[in-house]
């Protein structure tokens, strides 16, 4: 019998496509090509091939793109003009956001606290805290209203409300956490 011989070629006449056969390589391409016709071929060595007939669309459509990354937008101009101080942190306890009203509340600047472990804030008898929110976290359970003590970068002892919640991934993994800070002090 004959061997299949998979196409490692694109042909130019009138739309045609030839492609190796990869797994996974088809639904790669599917979302941009369109298949109209699909064919064996023998090839002039008497080998077969596949020969997929297909065009690319003239417009994609992007408006579920444009949606998310308006949404996105949204969801940062609340977060950017919040009066209370949210901080996201990775489960290792390193700060990947810091918003203005966490500058105003701790007086340390996003630039400060970026890529710094959120202890720097944390009293030393407070310490024994994070470990435990952390273990919440992972399991998926969001901590409200937990009343607390902080330090803002003058030494001030700050009376604090958190109120922590889990950030997933995706694939629904919790990967870190926004906390939400509310100075108590006055109350």
């Amino acid at each position: 019998g004959k061997e299949h011989l998979p196409a490692n070629k694109i042909s130019n006449g009138s739309g045609t496509v030839v492609y190796k056969q990869y797994p996974g390589l088809m639904s790669r391409i599917e979302s941009n090509i369109r298949i109209s016709k699909e064919r064996i071929r023998e090839s002039a060595d008497g080998q077969y091939y596949r020969q997929l007939l297909a065009s690319l669309p003239a417009a994609v459509d992007i408006t579920d793109q444009r949606n998310a990354e308006e949404y996105i937008s949204r969801l940062a101009a609340i977060v950017e003009s919040s009066d209370d101080a949210i901080i996201s942190k990775t489960l290792d306890g390193i700060i990947t956001s810091w918003n203005p009203a966490a500058e105003k509340l701790f007086g340390f600047t996003a630039k400060e606290m970026i890529g710094e472990p959120i202890t720097m804030i944390i009293p030393d008898d407070k310490l024994d805290e994070e470990p435990k929110i952390i273990e919440q976290l992972k399991a998926g359970k969001k901590v409200d209203h937990f009343e607390t003590k902080r330090i803002a970068k003058n030494g001030q002892l700050l009376d604090i409300s958190l109120t922590i919640s889990p950030v997933k991934n995706i694939e629904g993994t919790v990967i870190g956490a926004s906390k939400i800070a509310r100075d108590i002090t006055q109350q």
